[in-house]
């Protein structure tokens, strides 16, 4: 399973300062750096944009990409799509990576739809 862990309230931050946060974080609850890598083309991100592995090339470094699974964001009270829109992407992408199964296919947590209220 992906753990993803969220320095949130990071906005009034320097990258600098996000960095220390998320290393103090991670140090407290003994998470070490864990970065997955998979297709770029299931990343929310790439949906969102409109780019896709095809569109980037087709070497293999140029169709996949890595995240890290703890990430420093942070959204401006009141602030616009585009001040918020690179933290949006990370915090998408890191939550709602695929999961790499057996061989080279990618899953999902599966969800068991009579323990979900809203469906």
């Amino acid at each position: 399973t992906n753990f993803t862990f969220i320095y949130n309230k990071a906005d009034m931050l320097e990258e600098d300062e996000r960095d220390e946060a998320l290393f103090q974080m991670c140090a407290m609850l003994e998470a070490g750096a864990k970065v997955l890598t998979c297709s770029r083309h299931l990343f929310p991100s790439a949906i969102m944009t409109g780019t896709s592995g095809s569109a980037l090339g087709s070497s293999i470094e140029e169709t996949k990409k890595e995240m890290k699974l703890q990430s420093a964001i942070g959204f401006k009270p009141h602030g616009s799509y585009d001040d918020i829109k690179a933290d949006l992407l990370q915090l998408l992408d890191s939550t709602f990576i695929p999961i790499q199964g057996k061989g080279r296919s990618y899953h999902r947590i599966p969800l068991q739809v009579d323990a979900c209220a809203i469906l």
